[in-house]
């Protein structure tokens, strides 16, 4: 495949290994403002170069863009990003265009942008951050919209006292049908496969389902451990926690 990457951020050797690992006989060129920056780069990677007046379409005319599989705008600067997507959607039709945010407060704008998909690395932070701090409490992961998934993480600290198993969980969601996958995460990190196994403090539990259905699974699983506290304690709590 052809790629065509604009930008020098410190993004950049990422998106260049994730590319030379997944498509070692790809096509990538990168493409500068400044010829030195671009031959430098260029070098330093082992990739094809090109500079130019990045908002001219005759700049990417040069380097047949039209052959070019996929366009990734990964500059530090949101508004020149956006702008190069609705170029190659817009006038060259590229099929593949990835825009990197650098700014979240940015985030609507990449969508009306026309990119196909969009990377946010500060969502994937937020979510690390709420997932290592919090309990007992479901936390959406961040996964690539292309993939067309929800994932919730839980790690479990007092409700494990209610003797929640691995097949009480999966029965609370089991008429959302086969698509809808529930993993035990021992807080050793093992995987736990053992049906009647018995969660413990810091187990994880994740969830993935297709796209828009996560917050109606989670809420079988919330309303499935409520019933089981009544039945242990006697005391309805109430409490929904998403």
């Amino acid at each position: 495949m052809r790629y065509v990457i604009i930008g020098s951020s410190h993004y950049l050797y990422y998106i260049l290994k994730a590319i030379k690992e997944t498509d070692p006989k790809g096509i990538i060129t990168l493409v500068e403002r400044s010829s030195e920056v671009a031959k430098v780069l260029a070098s330093e990677f082992g990739v094809a170069s090109h500079s130019g007046n990045l908002l001219d379409p005759g700049t990417y005319e040069k380097i047949d863009i039209r052959k070019t599989d996929v366009f990734i705008a990964a500059s530090d600067s949101d508004a020149l990003n956006i702008r190069l997507i609705e170029l190659m959607k817009k006038v060259f039709g590229v099929p593949k265009v990835i825009g990197v945010v650098n700014n979240p407060m940015n985030l609507n704008e990449y969508k009306r942008s026309g990119a196909d998909h969009i990377i946010n690395p500060f969502y994937t932070i937020e979510t690390f951050i709420k997932a290592s701090i919090s309990s007992d409490r479901w936390i959406k992961s961040s996964t690539p919209e292309l993939f067309g998934i929800d994932v919730y993480m839980n790690r479990f600290v007092k409700d494990v006292v209610f003797g929640i198993t691995l097949s009480f969980l999966k029965s609370a969601v089991k008429d959302l049908g086969s698509d809808v996958m529930i993993i035990v995460i021992g807080r050793d990190g093992d995987i736990i496969k053992d049906p009647m196994y018995e969660l413990v403090e810091g187990d994880t539990v994740m969830i993935v389902t297709p796209k828009g259905l996560g917050e109606e699974a989670i809420q079988r699983i919330v309303n499935a451990i409520e019933r089981l506290k009544i039945l242990k304690t006697g005391v309805d709590t109430g409490v929904t926690r998403l």
